[in-house]
């Protein structure tokens, strides 16, 4: 008996040492000194601030008024190390809010608190309302931003508030990591049995503590047209507990945050009440393109196109090819696109062009109208933007998509295009080369990668003299496609000085001059002189890839997470020629001809000399032939960009002979 008393008294010590080794250190309200005094995170050093503690509590919950919903409540409090932390006080809640229509998700109850240890006492401040801002960002969403008051590099700040939805089937993700290391989370949710959700914990953390158990609660339901009855209604609560989660790390060359970011996922599958029929939730992709087509906000829309008759004349034109462009300039120079995105539309085509302006959905459901009318097979293809996710590959969720753009055929061709981007028919905006988009139609409801074979092609030819103690390099660079298009992007943000001035920062070389001397839609040149000082005559140092693309190699890291995501093939071409007098020699690096298995990365670096133009020419090819890379193919593409950026780094030693 005594060795049995011992045995069970060191198994509840082990469980007491257990619960206080991992004992929630910071608490939502309580605010100490210790908390404020703290310089850095013990597990994420270099952090700026911390999450000290967020607390999720979301419950499908039931009134007799308006039948089955859901409420969200928040709190979160922050740590501030340093200047650049002060970043974490502005924070935005972004939520379903129909324009001029009610809200069926509602915000309740934001407040907050920023503390401060002054004169020997710790100081609030509350978050007043002129620091709340009320945004409609298009028809369909609201966001609200506020900044919390009087930060200063060692504040703690707390805010809370409460979404309410109408939408019980579409729990929003419950976020586990950020930009800032986050010490303690806890997740609780409260559903009714009845409703099937499937919960889903992604990213490589395990919880700390996950505990179920289950209640009952006698909810008066309405039956019939006026009868309420007591049900006693079984429900399942769950409380996920994590510590100590490390920052999102955010690499070159993510297509989406989100998809590697370690959170909590719900997807309402079914609901089995007793004694009724039961209702899938979690449908397939066809019946889920059925919904759209039988929608007055989408599949309407696509059949009243006959708006386009009395906006273009079309009756001289033959091809279906010249149609289409027709159309899509008309749409592009009459219609500016508001800057969001959407996949449904508020207006008719009539409407919208007497608007002059109009979200995504607005523009390119009636665009597609549109050409359907006029005879050129358009289908929609709905999407998730790039930076917004990758799409559920079975069970599709009206709130992961984000975007829509034309699929037409003409002829034996599909053709791409979106009439929000002023780029050159059959193009897309980098926003949509995020994978797979789903083809939306009655016959051929399908997948289609967006990427298709969209590429950018750069080209810079340099010719390289020598003036006095200088080096001379004159560059034509030219642009087109992929490249040329994300050019354009910048120049609608950036004064074109500006943007000069950032293009180029050369090490080995000053900039002299730079200007763009052609611009087309499908491409840009520009002209840039620079030059490099010569300290000895005797010797001279040339690089003559100074203004290469890529300066630095973007990928740091030994391993990665994370896809390797190339939103369009690339390929470069680089030519120098350099004057070599005849009472000198030279010094080139090695020729090398390189590529992956695969040939999805291949380079060549060849130098010649022509000895009757006195000229030594430098020739790199150097392409990306495949859009993602795998996680274990990292380490070669790691290497691939190191020796290409060394050899390019490398200079031409030009000698007198002697």
């Amino acid at each position: 008996m005594k060795n049995i008393l011992i045995q069970s008294f060191l198994v509840v010590l082990a469980l007491i040492i257990h619960q206080t080794a991992f004992a929630q250190k910071y608490k939502y309200g309580k605010v100490t000194k210790e908390l404020l005094d703290l310089s850095e995170c013990s597990f994420s050093k270099d952090a700026d601030a911390m999450v000290s503690y967020v607390s999720g509590e979301n419950s499908v919950l039931y009134s007799y008024s308006q039948g089955f919903f859901t409420v969200l409540k928040m709190k979160k409090q922050i740590k501030i190390f340093n200047q650049n932390g002060k970043e974490a006080a502005t924070n935005e809640v972004i939520f379903y809010s129909p324009k001029g229509g009610r809200g069926r998700v509602k915000l309740r109850g934001l407040k907050g608190k920023t503390y401060n240890f002054e004169n020997g006492k710790i100081v609030e401040t509350k978050l007043k309302d002129d620091n709340v801002f009320e945004t409609q960002l298009n028809n369909y969403f609201k966001k609200i931003t506020f900044t919390m008051p009087e930060i200063q590099h060692n504040s703690v700040l707390e805010y809370e508030y409460e979404l309410e939805s109408e939408y019980y089937t579409n729990i929003n993700d419950w976020i586990l990591q950020s930009e800032y290391p986050v010490v303690y989370n806890e997740f609780y949710t409260s559903m009714p049995q009845y409703y099937n959700y499937q919960i889903n914990i992604t990213g490589p953390f395990a919880p700390l503590s996950d505990v179920n158990n289950t209640y009952d609660e006698n909810l008066h339901i309405r039956t019939g047209t006026s009868n309420l009855n007591s049900v006693k209604v079984p429900f399942n609560k769950r409380k996920i507990v994590f510590e100590n989660i490390p920052p999102v790390e955010i690499e070159a060359y993510l297509a989406n945050k989100s998809d590697i970011q370690a959170k909590i996922t719900h997807q309402l599958i079914l609901i089995n009440w007793p004694g009724e029929m039961i209702k899938k939730i979690a449908t397939d992709y066809p019946n889920f393109s059925k919904s759209l087509l039988e929608s007055s906000s989408f599949g309407v829309v696509l059949k009243n196109g006959d708006f386009i008759k009395n906006i273009i004349d079309t009756k001289d034109i033959k091809s279906p090819l010249e149609i289409a462009e027709k159309v899509y300039n008309i749409f592009n120079e009459k219609v500016k696109w508001d800057g969001y995105n959407h996949y449904e539309a508020s207006y008719s085509g009539k409407s919208l062009f007497k608007e002059g302006k109009g979200d995504s959905g607005d523009i390119n459901l009636n665009y597609i109208a549109a050409l359907n009318h006029l005879g050129i097979p358009t289908s929609p293809v709905i999407l998730s933007t790039r930076g917004s996710g990758t799409l559920h590959p079975f069970y599709p969720d009206f709130s992961d998509f984000n975007y829509v753009f034309a699929l037409s055929t003409i002829g034996e061709k599909l053709y791409f295009s979106d009439a929000t981007s002023g780029l050159p028919f059959g193009n897309l905006p980098n926003r949509c080369l995020n994978g797979n988009g789903w083809i939306v139609s009655e016959q051929g409801a399908d997948w289609i990668y967006t990427k298709k074979d969209f590429s950018g092609r750069h080209m810079m030819m340099t010719e390289v003299s020598f003036e006095k103690n200088k080096v001379i390099l004159l560059s034509n660079e030219g642009r087109s496609s992929y490249f040329a298009f994300s050019d354009f992007e910048l120049l609608k943000t950036e004064e074109e000085s500006a943007f000069l001035n950032k293009k180029y920062t050369p090490e080995n070389v000053k900039i002299d001059s730079i200007i763009i001397f052609e611009k087309k839609p499908n491409s840009i040149k520009y002209r840039i002189k620079s030059y490099a000082e010569i300290d000895d005559e005797s010797t001279k140092y040339v690089y003559p890839f100074e203004l290469r693309p890529f300066k630095t190699n973007p990928f740091k890291k030994e391993t990665r997470n994370s896809i390797i995501d190339f939103p369009y093939l690339q390929d470069y071409r680089l030519v120098t020629t350099i004057d070599i007098q005849p009472d000198e020699v030279y010094e080139v690096p090695q020729n090398i001809h390189a590529a992956l298995d695969d040939n999805s990365i291949t380079f060549k670096y060849n130098s010649n000399f022509n000895a009757n133009l006195k000229k030594l020419t430098l020739n790199v090819e150097f392409k990306i032939n495949k859009n993602e890379f795998l996680q274990d193919e990292y380490p070669d593409i790691k290497q691939s960009l190191d020796i290409i950026i060394n050899k390019l780094s490398e200079p031409v030693v030009i000698k007198k002979k002697i």
